[in-house]
C-alpha cells in the first residue's frame, strides 16, 4: 500500500492509531527532507518543530484519562496538513513528485 493510500478517507479510532500515524508521517517527511539534501532546510525546520509539538500532545493524550475524539481528529488533521505542505513545497520548488 502506498503511503498516500493511508490518507484516503481515513478515520483514526484511538490514540494508538494516531501514534502510529504520527510515526509514518514523521518518517515520510524525513525521507522528503533527505531527498532534498541541504536545499531549503528552513521550511523543514518549521515542519519538524511542529511535529515535535504534536508528538508532545500525543504523549499527553496517552497519559490522559479523558481522550476526546475531537483532540485526536485535530492532531490527525494537523499531521495530514504538515505532510501535504511538505509534498506541495517540494513539488513546486523542485518539481519532485512523491508517491
Amino acid at each position: 500500500m502506498a503511503f498516500w493510500d493511508f490518507f484516503k478517507k481515513r478515520e483514526i479510532k484511538d490514540i494508538k492509531e494516531l501514534d502510529n500515524y504520527y510515526k509514518k508521517v514523521s518518517s515520510n517527511i524525513q525521507k522528503i527532507q533527505d531527498s532534498l539534501g541541504y536545499k531549503n532546510q528552513g521550511i523543514f525546520a518549521s515542519i519538524k518543530s511542529e511535529l515535535v509539538r504534536l508528538k508532545k500532545e500525543i504523549e499527553i493524550l496517552k497519559s490522559s484519562r479523558d481522550i476526546s475524539k475531537s483532540k485526536i481528529i485535530r492532531i490527525y488533521n494537523k499531521l495530514k496538513e504538515l505532510y501535504d505542505n511538505a509534498l506541495i513545497y517540494t513539488e513546486k520548488m523542485y518539481g519532485m513528485k512523491h508517491n
